[in-house]
């Protein structure tokens, strides 16, 4: 009987035991992750981890933690429990394991993947397609990449990170990647022409060729047919050249930043006409001459920086022929430096007095004649940064009562012809991270300064 009792006893516990695994098993295998999934994020794990590495601990075989999207990195979908995003940055650079090749493979089991984060991780290469008919978002950044991987396998892929890598040639030709809107190409080894993306790319809506080594201006007429395109930032280049009067087709730019290139030639005050979206328009530091007409942008109503410093000592800007009162819009950022601004008249550009969400104003080194405009700090008091050197500016340094300045950080009326005494608390009102006031004619600085 003793027997039979010990033996029944021992079944009950077996069988609990059963029914306990089937239901931890059945919890995490409903609600967790699938297995399928988790097998590949330990795969992978691994493949990060090579040879030595002990990065990603939080991803254990352990029953108790089967659910993946628990995992550190891991994000699952609420009500289909597969993985749809791996924010992996920098984890093999943290865990010093050295340059790294990726099977392409490994992606998989990852059905429903959108996002995939590799930023950081001394990356050198793929081996075999990546393949993720779902992948929407991929970010290769700052790794050790020579050339662009193989796509095609990537129907879905809409953003695409491959800036600070060591790519050198471009085959974007044949990858059939017809839902790319975003593709980020900053600080690789491109050279000489701009790479072939008009029949490849035809929705794309954001550019970056920014810090290459592209030196061909005739590449980039090529660009001007991508009509979706938003932003196109190609600055940090070597672009010589006259401007592509074809960019006027680009009616959907918001963001234009072509500074720190060698375009040559005039400006046209036509290239801005019918580009009535653009918020953002960098042309400095080029070597531009002739004639420009800035009035010809009074009708970008959402136009909110423009820069165009740097040496410019050929470059003639009129800023008083507009046939319009008002500009439409309301600049954030001005700056137009080291020109011959306003031809015999040299004042300052009358429109400024109607402009009042100005955050940085840089018109150094234009000859300016005439008063400090200190009515600039009356009507803009969120001004950060406000450099007039270089000028003729006469008059005192006066300030109205009540103006207050709370973020300026950087103040420069160097080198002007201004007269009479800095404001004894001129350091209370404007609190300055920098300031110079050297080589004013005839000021005297209170000691309270």
């Amino acid at each position: 009987m003793g027997a039979v009792t010990s033996g029944l006893y021992n079944a009950i516990i077996l069988y609990a035991s059963f029914l306990w695994l089937l239901l931890v098993v059945g919890y995490y295998g409903c609600l967790g992750c699938l297995e399928d999934e988790r097998v590949g994020l330990l795969n992978l794990k691994a493949s990060i981890n090579h040879p030595n590495g002990t990065a990603l601990s939080s991803w254990g075989g352990d029953i108790i933690v089967a659910d993946c999207c628990r995992w550190e990195y891991v994000t699952c979908d609420n009500k289909t429990n597969r993985v749809i995003q791996l924010d992996l940055r920098f984890i093999r650079f943290k865990a010093g394991l050295g340059e790294w090749y990726m099977n392409g493979s490994l992606l998989l089991p990852f059905h429903q993947l959108q996002i995939l984060d590799l930023y950081g991780n001394e990356l050198t290469g793929f081996q075999g397609l990546l393949r993720s008919k779902k992948l929407q978002v991929l970010n290769v950044e700052e790794n050790y990449l020579t050339t662009i991987p193989v796509l095609s396998a990537l129907p879905s892929l809409k953003v695409l990170y491959l800036g600070w890598n060591r790519i050198n040639s471009s085959q974007l030709r044949g990858q059939h990647l017809s839902k790319l809107e975003v593709l980020d190409l900053e600080s690789n080894d491109l050279m000489g022409s701009v790479p072939p993306i008009n029949g490849t790319l035809n929705h794309l809506k954001s550019l970056s060729l920014r810090s290459n080594n592209l030196n061909d201006s005739l590449s980039i007429e090529g660009l001007c047919k991508l009509s979706d395109l938003g932003e196109l930032d190609i600055s940090g280049n070597r672009i010589d050249g006259n401007l592509p009067p074809c960019f006027n087709n680009l009616t959907s730019l918001r963001t234009l930043d072509l500074s720190w290139n060698n375009f040559k030639g005039t400006i046209p005050s036509s290239l801005f006409s019918s580009l009535k979206l653009l918020q953002y328009i960098s042309l400095s530091h080029n070597s531009f001459e002739g004639s420009f007409d800035f009035a010809s942008l009074f009708n970008l109503s959402k136009l909110e920086v423009f820069e165009l410093g740097g040496d410019n000592k050929n470059l003639k800007v009129e800023t008083e022929n507009s046939t319009s009162q008002l500009p439409l819009f309301q600049l954030r950022v001005f700056r137009l430096s080291e020109c011959v601004l306003n031809g015999e008249s040299r004042v300052i550009p009358s429109f400024l007095s109607n402009q009042y969400e100005l955050r940085v104003v840089d018109l150094r080194n234009n000859g300016i004649i005439g008063d400090i405009p200190t009515w600039l700090l009356v009507n803009n008091s969120k001004l950060e940064s406000f450099s007039l050197s270089g000028n003729q500016l006469r008059g005192p340094l006066a300030f109205e009562l009540n103006a207050k300045h709370a973020y300026m950080k950087y103040f420069d009326i160097s080198s002007n012809l201004v007269q009479g005494e800095i404001p004894p608390d001129i350091a209370t009102r404007y609190r300055f991270y920098s300031s110079k006031f050297a080589s004013l004619e005839h000021v005297s600085k209170c000691t309270s300064w």
